[in-house]
This record gives structure tokens, sequence and C-alpha cells, in this order.
């Protein structure tokens, strides 16, 4: 009896697999592959300060012109050095963002650092940060799922949310750049 709904689970397995095109193969390996696990994250494990040390694009680039592409903007740029993170216990946080802002001027491409200071309230759900900024008398809230270590934590950045990382004017050996994730690692536990 096992032995024959073992062969009746295999047949029904590769019937499947044969009545797949490529193209849902190819989305059932990626939908594997981007399986995530959930995980609870105290909120005691969050307070201090974290900086950035990684801005990861999908694409290599060569913004330092040394001759070598990496998708860490970090190891291509100083821009994203002030980055941090500082969530205190009172549910408050600060937040250091940049922007790089990428133009092409006469043949060139270069490259400048918008900073901007955002403070708010955060939370957090199992793995789901939630942080909201007040301007003026609108909130706007980011939720956003963590994937922790003991002292990094990422998160994933959609295309619409690169922007807030990389602003890209077109025509730099840069554009069409996406960044995919950020990753930040503790400094000081408050």
């Amino acid at each position: 009896m096992k032995r024959t709904l073992l062969i009746f689970i295999s047949v029904l397995t590769t019937a499947t697999l044969i009545s797949c095109s490529g193209d849902e193969l190819d989305q059932m390996r990626s939908a594997e592959l981007n399986v995530h696990e959930n995980n609870f994250i105290y909120d005691s494990q969050l307070v201090g300060q974290w900086d950035l040390s990684a801005i990861v694009s999908a694409t290599p680039v060569d913004l330092n012109a040394d001759g070598e592409l990496n998708t860490n903007l970090v190891s291509e740029t100083e821009c994203f050095q002030p980055m941090s993170l500082i969530f205190n216990g009172n549910k408050t946080f600060t937040a250091v963002n940049v922007q790089l802002d990428l133009r092409e001027e006469n043949d060139e491409d270069t490259f400048s650092c918008v900073n901007g200071v955002s403070k708010g309230i955060w939370s957090l759900k199992d793995d789901i940060l939630s942080m909201i900024v007040t301007v003026g008398n609108k909130k706007y809230e980011t939720k956003k799922q963590l994937f922790p270590t003991d002292n990094t934590f990422q998160f994933e950045v959609n295309r619409l949310e690169s922007k807030d990382y990389v602003k890209d004017h077109g025509g730099t050996s840069a554009s069409g750049m996406s960044i995919i994730y950020v990753e930040y690692t503790r400094v000081k536990k408050f």
C-alpha cells in the first residue's frame, strides 16, 4: 500500500512538472528562493544605533572610477557614510538618510550626496518594523520585514523605494541601477 502511494505521488509530481511551462518552472524556483523565514525580534534587540554597512544594487557599478565594478555602493562612494538609524527605548527613532544624485554633465558621470534627517515613532510586530514620520499634519508609514543576525539587519528595497536611495537623471554609466537591499550594523546598544 505504501509503495503504491509513493508511486502515485511520484507519477503525479512528474505529471505536474511536465505540464508546467518553462516560465512557470522559473516562477516556482524563484518563489522557493524568495521564501523567508519569519523571525521574532524583541524590541530590546533593536534599541541602539545602527550604521549603514551595505546598500546593494542589482547591477554592479563603478562610481569611484577605480576600474572595478561593485554591487555594494558603500564600497563605491563615501556618500552613504553618514546613514544611520537610532532606535530609542521610548519607541522614537532618528534616521540620517542620504540620496545619491547621479547626473551626466559634459560627457562625464557626476554625483552628489543629498542628506536629510527624519524623526518619528517605531514599532515591531514579529519581524516587521513599522516607522511613522509626521510631516506637517500628514503621517507617512513604512513597513519592512527585517532579516536579522546578531549584529546586523537587512531589508529588501523595491524599485519605487530604490529612488529614495539613488536619484538617476539618466545618461550615466550607472543609469538604470536599482537598489535591492540595505544592511545596517549595530554600533551601539542602549
